[in-house]
């Protein structure tokens, strides 16, 4: 009978005591289709963000994330959060995947990479993995992903695998990719190439370029390079 008070009322379990509620009302949430209620919903949890309470702005968060791409209609409210404590920080790199596309055309991606420089380890691995989850829309930030490897190798754990998400670069991209691996570490050339390899014969196109890893004494680097020789000959 009154559809905005019903909603209303749901709204206000976002924060509940009880995990099992909270899981419940943002299933609830994520289910509604009738467009007005979305933007209703959207209007609601964009108030929540902006207020000063951590706990509250975690759950709208939480809600954000299970709703997936509809929260690209928040998006200015999320990335504000960027600047906020660490704690909300971590949250919102891992909503910020559901929206890339608005993301890196709207924001630019140096919103994120930035925190590659910080001290904060959990808040470097949350960068990595939210870069990686942004697939093909955070490709231009793999230059920036290599130098944290080579600075600080500790992290090729979770840089590789996260590269690998993004995906193959366009050829393009690729002939500057090479010019900027050139003078990297074999370790750096070898993970490269491991990366691509996964990616079977969709990598023989980049066959003139991949010959620049050749340049190398005891051939480490020539033994991962991903070509189906097959199909080479």
């Amino acid at each position: 009978i009154e559809p905005g008070i019903a909603l209303d009322t749901v709204m206000k379990y976002i924060s509940y005591n009880d995990a099992k509620v909270r899981d419940q009302i943002g299933k609830m949430l994520v289910s509604v289709e009738n467009e007005q209620a979305q933007k209703d919903i959207n209007k609601k949890l964009s108030e929540i963000l902006k207020s000063k309470d951590q706990y509250k702005v975690l759950d709208a968060l939480d809600v954000d994330e299970k709703i997936g791409d509809r929260a690209q209609y928040i998006s200015d409210d999320i990335v504000i959060l960027l600047d906020s404590n660490d704690i909300i920080k971590q949250k919102v790199l891992k909503v910020l995947p559901n929206f890339a596309k608005v993301f890196s055309e709207k924001y630019g991606l140096e919103k994120i990479t930035v925190f590659l420089d910080q001290k904060n380890e959990i808040i470097k691995s949350n960068t990595i993995e939210c870069l990686g989850n942004m697939h093909e829309y955070a490709i231009s930030t793999l230059p920036k992903l290599i130098d944290l490897a080579v600075k600080e190798n500790r992290y090729s754990k979770d840089i590789f695998p996260a590269i690998e998400k993004m995906g193959l670069p366009t050829q393009e991209q690729m002939k500057d990719m090479y010019s900027f691996l050139k003078d990297k570490p074999k370790e750096i050339k070898i993970s490269m190439l491991n990366v691509w390899e996964k990616f079977g014969e969709r990598a023989n196109i980049y066959v003139p370029n991949i010959i620049i890893f050749l340049n190398d004494e005891d051939n480490d680097v020539f033994d991962g390079i991903p070509i189906d020789y097959n199909t080479l000959r």
